[in-house]
C-alpha cells in the first residue's frame, strides 16, 4: 500500500515507532497533493487537508506497507479519520495513487492557517513519541 502523508506521519521516526520497526529514509519521497489545502485544527497538535480548487499540500509519499501497518497507522490516527482514495504527484517521478487519511466532516474546526512540520517537531514530537510509547507499553 503506498499513502500520501501530510502532518505527523511526515516524521519517520514517528512511523517506525508507530509500525514498532524502523523505517528507512529513502522511503519517504517528496511529493504534491493538489487540489488541497493543509489546515492547522484549533485546539490541537495535528493538521487536517481540505478541499480547495488550485491549492496544492507539500507532504510524502510512502509506499510497501502491508495490511497490519495500515491497522496500525489507522489505529494511530483513530476514529476521526478515515482514508481515501487519491493522486500525489511524488516529486521526479509523476502522479501515483495513493491512500490518505482525511478527516470525518464535522469532528474538528479547521483553522484558517496551514500546519508547520518543522514547528511540531519543536514543539511536540517529543510528547507525541512518548504517549506513543507509553500506549505501546500498555499493549
Amino acid at each position: 500500500m503506498r499513502f500520501f502523508f501530510y502532518g505527523t506521519l511526515m516524521d519517520r521516526d514517528l512511523v517506525s515507532l508507530v509500525l514498532r520497526r524502523p523505517i528507512q529514509a529513502d522511503r519517504f519521497r517528496p511529493a504534491i497533493l493538489r487540489d488541497h489545502e493543509r489546515r492547522a485544527i484549533a485546539g490541537e497538535t495535528f493538521p487536517a487537508i481540505a478541499r480547495v480548487r488550485g491549492g496544492s499540500v507539500e507532504g510524502v509519499v510512502v509506499d510497501g506497507f502491508t495490511a497490519a501497518d495500515f491497522a496500525k497507522l489507522s489505529a494511530y490516527e483513530g476514529a476521526s479519520f478515515t482514508v481515501t482514495a487519491g493522486t500525489a504527484e511524488i516529486v521526479g517521478v509523476g502522479p501515483r495513487g495513493v491512500r490518505i487519511f482525511v478527516i470525518k466532516p464535522g469532528v474538528y474546526r479547521l483553522a484558517d492557517t496551514d500546519w508547520d512540520v518543522e514547528a511540531w517537531r519543536r514543539d511536540h514530537k517529543t510528547a507525541t513519541l512518548d504517549a506513543i510509547r507509553r500506549a505501546a507499553a500498555r499493549d
